[in-house]
């Protein structure tokens, strides 16, 4: 995002490198290297417990699309378009494992949304029925351990994309049917080949190439390094309590360089919150 609002705040904690490039082409006047700290994305290096195991027979395709939207423009929710076409191609390859995880506003406007909802859900339980083995899943259980667990994701055009381009794994995502929407061509999605609503037959073969192709891997690692900078473990929790640290240390340095505030306060003393 980029707000004017940002120039309120002494300092702005950004990701990364994206971050800094957008604000210096959007807001006039504003500092970027001086109002801005790098801090990559603390969460990552939160342990989430995954509430399932699987085994590592097959590959596992976390499905997260977003729902219809409020107005035409954001209208980038694939359930009706691609979803169950995409769904019921992955589930009749048995090198795949699907937990789909739709939006949970989905269908709330649209009816044909609503509808190919619950035909998914139906097969995902029919496949699972079949053979319970295979780990097929409907999620709603909290965000974050399916970021380790899956292999490759599929999503449309939505914040749960940066979300995984956290982990630099394949990441496939869809073209909205709405000619109305608007894609940024500027952001990572915007160099990606988006999935038409007539390919969505052809997904396993491209969860497939996405996960053995050098080229989209190495484009997801770049990616990733360009918003998110280092993402080893502990680096971005490190640098987000840096930065932190130093935001106390000068406001602390600011408030005591005045003796009179420095009496001040010692004169109150303790105060209780």
């Amino acid at each position: 995002m980029s707000s004017n609002w940002m120039k309120v705040f002494n300092y702005d904690l950004v990701a990364g490198q994206a971050a800094k490039d957008r604000l210096s082409r959007r807001l006039f006047g504003y500092d970027v290297e001086a109002r801005t700290i790098e801090i990559g994305r603390p969460q990552i290096d939160i342990e989430f417990q995954a509430p399932y195991t699987f085994d590592e027979s097959r590959k596992t395709v976390l499905y997260a699309p977003t729902w219809e939207g409020g107005r035409t423009s954001m209208r980038y929710g694939s359930v009706a378009s691609h979803g169950l076409t995409m769904v019921s191609s992955l589930l009749a390859d048995r090198r795949f494992r699907v937990i789909y995880r739709p939006h949970p506003r989905t269908g709330i406007l649209l009816p044909q949304h609503r509808a190919a909802d619950l035909r998914i859900r139906e097969l995902i339980d029919v496949a699972t029925a079949s053979d319970p083995s295979a780990g097929h899943l409907v999620d709603d259980t909290p965000f974050g351990w399916q970021l380790k667990a899956a292999d490759v994701m599929i999503t449309d055009i939505s914040a749960v994309a940066y979300d995984w381009l956290t982990t630099a794994k394949p990441l496939i995502v869809t073209q909205p049917i709405e000619p109305s929407a608007v894609v940024d061509q500027g952001s990572f999605i915007g160099d990606l080949r988006l999935v038409t609503a007539d390919e969505a037959h052809r997904i396993p073969e491209m969860a497939d190439r996405a996960l053995s192709d050098p080229e989209q891997i190495g484009r997801m690692r770049r990616w990733c390094a360009y918003y998110y900078g280092d993402t080893t473990p502990g680096a971005s929790m490190t640098r987000f309590i840096n930065a932190i640290e130093r935001m106390i240390e000068e406001r602390d340095g600011w408030v005591f360089q005045d003796h009179d505030v420095a009496d001040e306060l010692a004169a109150i003393g303790p105060v209780a919150v």
